[in-house]
């Protein structure tokens, strides 16, 4: 029984690497494919690719469950279903950070306009003082100039 357990893969790595569907076969296309469609559902704007996703998991259940030609016309389905996915995931990150990008613009005018605003009172007010102090202040002498 020891040269068994000598046998064996001594790491995690290696243990993936015995069991890893050999590179460009249907079952590593199929897990890269998986693959895609676990990062769309945990990406923002997943919720707007709902339809698609739901679409590539029905073709990557039917490319494990047909074979040959069947197979690969659903695990084609399943790409295109997930790129789709992607693509509308993607529009929807865009359109919630021009969303924002609107918002921090509309809330940054409103900032100008009140400090313009501070400003212009700011100038009246010290144009104010400068006349109060101007009328406070007694007369300069004026310069004698000689005869």
């Amino acid at each position: 029984m020891v040269w068994l357990a000598a046998a064996a893969p001594a790491s995690a790595q290696e243990r993936a690497e015995a069991t890893a569907p050999a590179p460009g076969s249907l079952e590593a296309r199929l897990e890269a494919v998986r693959e895609r469609v676990r990062r769309v559902e945990e990406a923002r704007g997943a919720a707007a690719a709902e339809d698609a996703l739901d679409h590539a998991r029905r073709a990557l259940t039917a490319a494990r469950r047909d074979e040959g030609a069947a197979s690969e016309r659903a695990l084609a389905i399943a790409d295109a279903a997930v790129t789709l996915a992607e693509r509308l995931a993607a529009r929807e990150r865009a359109r919630s950070a021009l969303t924002q990008a609107r918002e921090d613009k509309e809330a940054a005018l409103r900032r100008q306009v009140v400090a313009h605003e501070a400003l212009e009172h700011a100038l009246r007010e010290r144009a104010r003082l400068r006349e109060a102090l101007e009328s406070a202040a007694p007369p300069a002498p004026e310069p004698e100039t000689e005869e």
